[in-house]
């Protein structure tokens, strides 16, 4: 107590050893109260004057002896307290009571603002279940303990999986588990993360605390224990309980049971399974849940279902449910339905193939055979209006009749050995092997039986082999004794394998396909067909080797047809020549053995059926032809092709003439009977079709060129004129084949130079002659750019320059060296012979630092004459050049054409023309046609071989190349003879009349000749190049079709081919 002297103010203060307190008082009660005193401290109390002056200072001590227990006392657990802490009240000041020891986290403040007497503790989740000591040591009295025991009000325990809640935990299972107590208004949360493992041989009791890391029991806890999972690991799990059999059907069933607790499986795998016995064999179903559906059981059965649990190591023990199906009552209701369909179906399937069989001949025509005497009469009529009438009749025939069947070809095992998939033989009229080696298929080959003219199997039509199929091939040959195989292909066209080469080559000779040998004897080439003569051997028996004739036909073109319909013709008779009444079928193929090779048929079918009935029946016979083997005459274009064959041999007969007949034929041709009628030989020339106008000539006839041309009469056609093209471009060596393109009205005039000159074909090569005129002065430059860039070394003149007082050719060369449109002319030598003379000329290009070779033969027999007054002068100039030239040494000399000039370029020109394929034709194949090169000529220029007298000399001039000495035909001495060839002996008695030219003559020759000149019989080459028929592209999948025009508008009628 401070007692005042005054009613002064006075200032009190006391101070300890970390704060200052200051209390500012004007004292009316002169007692005042000090509290919060640190226990066992010194405290000074010191006066200070208003004038600051020190008064005075008294020293108090608070109490020392027995202090702690008294201290210990007076600190009390305060009620009211922070949740979630213990808190201490005291009326001494305690805040340095608390060792440095215990961590500032665990200190609250208390809520009394400037108070030092409360000190608050945070609880952790280990001091629950406990005893908490907190210790005091107050700096200058004895230490001391305060203890509390933690209950816990309530223990909440959350277990979950990926945040979703579980009540019952699992074994082998991870867990994350939050335990939340509430405790004083608060609530405090542990969580851990664990998995629930078993062991092998015990039961693992998984118990969870709040404090799941400290092992503290806390007695008064037990009620919260919490046993989170009861683990009984790798045991037999419990059986399943009430299964329940649900019916679906009246032998159908669902059975299902009650899922099994997830601590009963004692194991981690959790599988139902349920096995049924009963009727056949056990049925077992394992499921994730306890639903098994068994189906198809049999009526009125019993059966036991039987459902096991397994975890993945154990099985438990059977949960049975006997089970009988019910019984069936529809059973004879849909015995009844079956029955109805199936005799439905039977039904459907008899009136769909009485349907397709109706159909194939529904479409049928019914189209006459056609008299011989009326052949180019209907012709004339189908092939009006674009063809038409042909596209009608040929687009009625089924291309495949569907009631035959192709099972064999489809097989497997045949599959590889067809050639096109969609070309294959019926199973009715296949060839079938019987020699084979006894693998399944060995029996089938791609080839089919086709009957001929009122005869039998006269035909095999077969694909061409394959490199897996040759030894099959040779086997069919073999069996049926066949002694002729025709090929109507190359083995390759436009890059492209068509057939597999199935004969020894000339340089190995002999070939062995599996047990046959293959022997090439000897080959004979011609210009459209190639004859092998081959022997045939089988090593498996002992009989002899047989001959087989092997005859190639190399001039059908890529596309379309044959230009000439006489070429198959000649074909047809060099096949008939090896026939024998003792030999097998002709084996006939091409590529896929229908298009060409039904063509060739249908022409030697009709050909035999017009010699014998005078009438044809074409249309039936295709059809014939179609129901023996699918797509037979595969384009329209090959149905009228046959049609025009058969025209070309009713109309002109068979002229071609061996040369051991040629002496009594001529003779036969020649005579005269005295009722004045003409000559076989004049009704022969009257039948040679004239081809008036039968192509454009318009690049010839324009007002630029009309000057360049002799005579108006003879003017080059556009089709096959010789292109000279411009200086500009002459300079650079040009191939020959450069110019094989063909020309049109709508030539680039630009480009080109005319020149009154048209390429003609050869008896080797395709425009390997050259008809001009006699050049005109204005002309000489084109005319030697003309030999310059077609490469010409060989150049015949049949006239003078100036016969009479007509100038029939310009001077094109001179003593002297001259230049003529760039090209350099030096003549080097000449030679003079009576007959002829030759010239050797050297030309060069200014441009170009080589120069050329070019002998020229002038004939000197023929100034002033028709004909020249002997033919045999022509004819041994024909043989010098070629001897000379070497003309018939190799096909690279044979291309390089010949120029023959003379004023016209026709009516000299086409004799020598005539005459270099004839005698071509004679010395390699034995043959002549004097009436076949006319014609061929008549079409290619106008003007050729234009008079009796002219096709007289022909016929003399062959005559007497090859005449008659002791009986035997004498071979010219420069035509080299094969060695094989045979003489034959000729009668020279006067020979029969051949019936060809007499049938013919009765006929009527003008009337023959204008319905050949009104109506082409065949397309010309471009369009049948232009026909796109390829026999072979038609057959592969997915071909597809188009209309192309036979002909253009402007050469004669069109006919429509469908590809």
């Amino acid at each position: 107590d401070l007692i005042p002297s005054t009613n002064d103010t006075y200032n009190i203060s006391y101070q300890d050893e970390t704060r200052q307190t200051l209390v500012w008082r004007q004292l009316v009660n002169p007692t005042r109260e000090v509290k919060s005193l640190k226990p066992c401290s010194i405290y000074t109390v010191m006066e200070i004057q208003p004038a600051c002056e020190l008064k005075g200072n008294i020293n108090l001590t608070t109490w020392r002896l027995g202090m702690s227990n008294i201290l210990k006392d007076d600190i009390v657990e305060d009620i009211d307290c922070i949740p979630g802490s213990i808190c201490y009240l005291s009326d001494w000041d305690i805040s340095e009571a608390i060792p440095m020891s215990l961590e500032k986290s665990q200190m609250r403040s208390h809520t009394c603002r400037n108070r030092s007497n409360k000190l608050c503790f945070e609880l952790r989740p280990d001091d629950f279940c406990s005893e908490v000591n907190r210790d005091f040591a107050p700096e200058t009295c004895a230490n001391f303990t305060k203890t509390k025991l933690i209950p816990v009000g309530r223990l909440i325990l959350l277990c979950c999986i990926q945040a979703q809640l579980q009540t019952v935990l699992e074994p082998f299972t991870n867990y994350t588990c939050t335990g939340r107590i509430n405790h004083a208004n608060r609530t405090m949360e542990n969580t851990t993360s664990f998995r629930i493992e078993c062991g092998k041989f015990n039961i693992d009791l998984v118990v969870l605390y709040f404090t799941v890391l400290l092992l503290l029991v806390c007695s008064q806890m037990d009620d919260h224990n919490v046993i989170c999972g009861l683990c009984l690991c790798l045991t037999v799990p419990d059986m399943v309980d009430n299964p329940n059999v649900t019916w679906t059907q009246n032998n159908a069933f669902i059975i299902k049971c009650t899922p099994l607790q997830p601590n009963k499986w004692r194991g981690k795998e959790r599988l139902y399974i349920a096995t049924i016995t009963g009727s056949g064999l056990p049925k077992t179903q394992k499921h994730k849940n306890c639903s098994f559906t068994f189906e198809d059981l049999s009526y009125l059965t019993d059966y036991t279902v039987q459902i096991f649990t397994h975890n993945g190591k154990h099985q438990s023990k059977p949960r049975e449910k006997d089970i009988v199906t019910r019984y069936n009552d529809k059973a004879v209701i849909g015995f009844l339905v079956f029955l109805i369909i199936l005799t439905s179906l039977a039904l459907l399937f008899v009136l769909y193939k009485i349907y397709i069989l109706q159909r194939d001949e529904e479409n049928l025509l019914n189209v006459e055979p056609i008299g011989s005497e009326v052949l180019l009469d209907a012709y004339k009529r189908k092939i009006a209006d674009e063809g038409r009438l042909f596209l009608q009749e040929f687009q009625s025939i089924p291309r495949i009749f569907s009631r035959n069947t192709v099972r064999e070809a489809k097989k497997s095992c045949n599959q590889p050995k067809n050639r096109y998939v969609d070309i294959l033989p019926y199973d009715y009229n296949r060839v079938q092997l019987t020699t084979g080696n006894g693998e399944t298929g060995c029996d089938y080959i791609n080839a089919s039986f086709i009957d001929g003219f009122k005869e039998s199997k006269k035909y095999i039509a077969a694909q061409g082999p394959k490199e897996e199929t040759v030894g099959d091939f040779w086997r069919m040959v073999w069996e049926q004794q066949s002694s002729i195989i025709v090929m109507v292909t190359r083995c390759e066209e436009s890059n492209r394998n068509k057939c597999a080469q199935y004969w020894p080559s000339p340089e190995r000779e002999v070939e062995i396909f599996e047990e046959f040998v293959v022997k090439l004897n000897r080959e004979e080439h011609c210009p459209d067909y190639i004859i092998r003569h081959l022997s045939l051997t089988n090593k498996r028996e002992k009989s002899a080797e047989r001959e087989v004739t092997h005859i190639q036909f190399t001039s059908w073109p890529d596309h379309g047809v044959p230009g000439e319909p006489h070429l198959l013709l000649k074909l047809r008779r060099r096949v008939n020549a090896f026939k024998n009444l003792f030999s097998g079928p002709i084996v006939i193929h091409c590529s896929a053995g229908v298009g060409r090779t039904g063509t060739y048929m249908g022409i030697d079918a009709m050909m035999e059926g017009l010699e014998a009935e005078g009438r044809v029946d074409i249309y039936g016979y295709v059809v014939k032809l179609r129901r023996q083997r699918c797509l037979m005459v595969q384009v329209e274009a090959q149905y009228i092709l046959i049609h025009q064959a058969l025209i070309e041999h009713n109309q002109f007969g068979e002229t071609e003439i061996s040369l051991a007949e040629l002496h009594p034929t001529l003779g036969t041709l020649k005579q005269r009977d005295p009722s004045n009628e003409p000559t076989l030989l004049e009704a022969e020339f009257q039948r040679l079709p004239r081809y008036k106008n039968w192509r454009t000539f318009n690049t010839g006839i324009n007002e630029e060129n009309k000057k360049k041309n002799r005579s108006s009469s003879v003017i080059p056609y556009d089709y096959n004129r010789v292109l000279v093209k411009l200086e500009d471009e002459s300079s650079h060596d040009q191939e020959d084949d450069d110019d094989d393109d063909d020309s049109s009205d709508e030539e680039d005039e630009e480009s080109t130079k005319y020149i009154n000159a048209t390429q003609i074909d050869g008896y080797w090569c395709q425009r390997s002659l050259i008809a001009a005129q006699g050049p005109l002065a204005e002309t000489v430059g084109d005319f030697w750019q003309m030999i310059f860039q077609k490469k010409v070394k060989t150049i015949v003149m049949l006239s003078d320059l100036t016969e009479g007082d007509q100038e029939f050719c310009s001077a094109y060369w001179g003593d002297e060296k001259k230049t003529f449109s760039d090209i350099e002319v030096e003549l080097k030598a000449t030679e003079t012979l009576p007959a002829y003379t030759t010239r050797s000329i050297q030309i060069r290009h200014p441009k170009r630092k080589d120069s050329r070779q070019v002998k020229q033969y002038q004939f000197l027999k023929w100034a002033g004459r028709e004909l020249p007054e002997k033919p045999q002068d022509l004819t041994d100039m024909i043989k010098n050049i070629k001897q000379t030239c070497g003309y018939g040494n190799s096909k690279a000399e044979r291309i390089l054409p010949v120029v023959v000039h003379c004023n016209d370029g026709s009516s000299r020109s086409g004799m020598f023309c005539a005459l270099w394929n004839i005698m071509d034709s004679a010395e390699t194949e034995k043959l002549v046609d004097v009436f076949q090169v006319a014609k061929a000529l008549r079409k290619e220029r106008q003007g050729m071989i234009h008079s009796l007298e002219q096709y007289q000399f022909l016929y003399d001039a062959v005559e007497g190349s090859f005449p008659i000495q002791n009986g035997e035909v004498k071979q010219p001495a420069t035509a080299p003879a094969a060695a094989a060839d045979s003489i034959q002996v000729v009668n020279e008695t006067k020979a029969e009349q051949p019936a060809s030219a007499t049938t013919a003559t009765q006929q009527g020759a003008e009337v023959v000749k204008e319905a050949v000149e009104s109506t082409p019989l065949v397309a010309g080459k471009e369009a049948g190049a232009a026909a796109e028929g390829n026999e072979d592209e038609a057959n592969e999948p997915g071909s597809p079709t188009e209309k192309t025009p036979l002909e253009g508008a402007s050469n004669g009628p069109a006919v429509t081919l469908e590809v």
